[in-house]
């Protein structure tokens, strides 16, 4: 009795060791691949990264994007101020185009109000349009990010703009944006125009599974 304990102990070791060996090597396999993608994304250009650019993007952009602003902080050089405005549809059929709204504005009120302020929420509309206007200006090529990017800017605008017309269906949307910089010291010599950025986009349409989850 014994001795078939232990053939049968034997045999389901056998099993778990070919388990622990499979998944062991597909652990190993996903961290190298993860490892070498995000090395590759930092280093400066060399074969790999030029032969294999796309494969690189894709798994690093957008969750995993790497930068040096933890280390050496750049905070913002101008103030950038966001718009938006929309075209809704009542229930009656009846269609209207609203004014600009500043979101901005109330993104910064709403930080003044809160004693402890949330970074995440602070930034979180500039930081979709940054990432929109690297996509599309200073990247392009990359029509998967630059729709997911385009996507996170809708979608944060939007969280923001439904509830001012509760009972009206929002099917368009449009962006303005304007940057004016902060001038430098007097002793240091200006290096870019003082001219403030003015960028308006043309209209979004928007549909249901825009305003999904919101």
């Amino acid at each position: 009795m014994k001795q078939q304990d232990n053939r049968a102990l034997g045999a389901w070791s056998r099993s778990s060791t070919a388990v622990l060996a499979a998944v062991a090597i597909a652990l190993f396999g996903a961290a190298a691949w993860h490892l070498g993608t995000v090395a590759l994304s930092v280093a400066p250009p060399n074969t790999l990264s030029r032969h294999y650019p796309r494969w690189i993007a894709d798994h690093i952009h957008p969750e995993l994007e790497q930068n040096w602003k933890l280390f050496a902080p750049d905070p913002p050089q101008g103030n950038g101020q966001i718009e938006a405005r929309v075209r809704t549809v009542n229930g009656t059929g009846a269609r209207h185009t609203a004014g600009w709204t500043d979101l901005s504005a109330s993104d910064i009120a709403a930080v003044r109000s809160n004693l402890l302020p949330s970074r995440t929420d602070q930034d979180l509309l500039l930081y979709a349009w940054d990432y929109y206007a690297l996509w599309h200006d200073q990247l392009p090529g990359h029509p998967r990010e630059a729709r997911l990017m385009a996507a996170n800017l809708k979608r944060t605008a939007l969280q923001r703009l439904m509830p001012q017309y509760q009972g009206q269906r929002i099917t368009g949307l449009q962006f303005r944006f304007r940057f004016d910089r902060v001038p430098p010291p007097s002793w240091a010599s200006p290096t870019t125009t003082d001219r403030p950025v003015n960028q308006v986009l043309p209209w979004w349409r928007v549909q249901n599974k825009d305003c999904q989850g919101l």
